[in-house]
């Protein structure tokens, strides 16, 4: 069961990356330009259907969510995350 769970998320982050090269996001970092950045990071999260975790699911309390809802959230979070410059 675990490892089933960890291949599916090593396969949603290596499809996540796959899109992002595939539209060629580049890592966010003092050079970059941020609102060309942000626009195209909300793109592929809307391609993954991650997009209303940016706009909390329509503004509702964290503490209602579904688990679905939830999951959604760290995967956005997550996707935003790999796509952040270490410098």
């Amino acid at each position: 069961m675990y490892l089933d769970y960890l291949l599916h998320i090593i396969f949603l982050g290596y499809f996540f990356l796959m899109a992002s090269m595939k539209y060629g996001i580049p890592l966010l970092d003092r050079d970059t330009r941020f609102a060309l950045w942000q626009v195209k990071m909300r793109a592929v999260l809307a391609q993954a259907d991650l997009d209303n975790a940016l706009e909390k699911f329509g503004n509702k309390d964290s503490k209602t969510w579904s688990d679905d809802e939830k999951r959604k959230d760290r995967k956005a979070l997550s996707h935003i995350h790999l796509h952040l410059s270490n410098c």
